[in-house]
């Protein structure tokens, strides 16, 4: 086999090349083609409220690291909390039990 033809680029059946991800056997989702690839399809989407507990974990960080206030962090961590409806869905005991919890792990918190 020469080498031209090993570094020729794969073509579909219509002629036209195929990107990489074709050629790796992937699909991906666009307007034309709605199949997703087994790797997407079972990925999971974080929920709003694990996505607040990472966003304490960041915050008791930059505390822990002596970049940010515990009262500022707080106070951002609430009103996010309550501008996402975390409040109202969750309730108020719930959001500052992650809380607690994500500044618990940092001694300096």
């Amino acid at each position: 086999m020469a080498l031209s033809n090993i570094l020729k680029p794969a073509t579909a059946p219509h002629g036209e090349p195929v990107s990489d991800f074709e050629q790796l056997g992937g699909r991906l989702k666009t307007q034309h083609n709605s199949t997703l690839t087994d790797f997407q399809a079972s990925a999971v989407q974080p929920s709003a409220l694990n996505a607040f507990h990472e966003h304490c974990e960041a915050r008791a960080l930059l505390i822990a690291n002596g970049l940010m206030s515990l009262q500022e962090a707080v106070d951002g961590l609430q009103e996010t909390a309550a501008l996402q409806g975390l409040v109202a869905e969750h309730g108020q005991d719930t959001i500052q039990a992650i809380m607690a919890e994500a500044f618990a792990r940092w001694p300096s918190c």
